[in-house]
């Protein structure tokens, strides 16, 4: 694994700011991603790539169809996202910093911090958010962005 990758997904995510659908595993930058986007997404689009498209030539007709909708993968992306953000309580508080404009894991305050490491991950969690959160505070606390004094 390179320097730059991110733990979990193995993708360089650290320095991305913009991801495809097949490249979502649910990690926290993309994650970040996904709730900054997500009324884009409820939409039914998927955000558009900054860099653009690198297509140039007009799409080649065939007689093959879509098996799904255009609008599918965009709102499972919510729905999941959702899910996740509804069994925690802290997720309005993660919801409301990314949408203010504090897009980096850093920037965040505890609470959303917190949320973001539970809803983060491949699967859902299978505790309960009281049950991980008292789990987790065994096992290392959340440092504060303050240094304590």
């Amino acid at each position: 694994m390179m320097k730059d990758d991110c733990e979990k997904c193995k993708f360089h995510c650290r320095h991305k700011d913009w991801f495809s659908y097949g490249e979502i595993r649910f990690c926290r930058t993309q994650m970040i991603f996904l709730i900054e986007h997500i009324l884009e997404l409820g939409e039914g689009s998927w955000p558009a790539s900054p860099d653009g498209s690198s297509y140039v030539d007009l799409p080649i007709r065939s007689r093959q169809f879509n098996q799904e909708a255009y609008f599918t993968k965009p709102t499972e992306m919510v729905a999941e996202v959702m899910s996740r953000l509804n069994r925690t309580e802290d997720g309005p508080v993660l919801m409301e910093e990314i949408h203010s404009g504090l897009c980096e894991r850093h920037l965040l305050g505890r609470e959303a911090r917190k949320a973001l490491n539970y809803v983060s991950g491949w699967r859902r969690k299978t505790l309960s958010y009281q049950a991980w959160d008292k789990q987790r505070k065994c096992h290392q606390p959340v440092l504060d962005n303050q240094p304590k004094i």
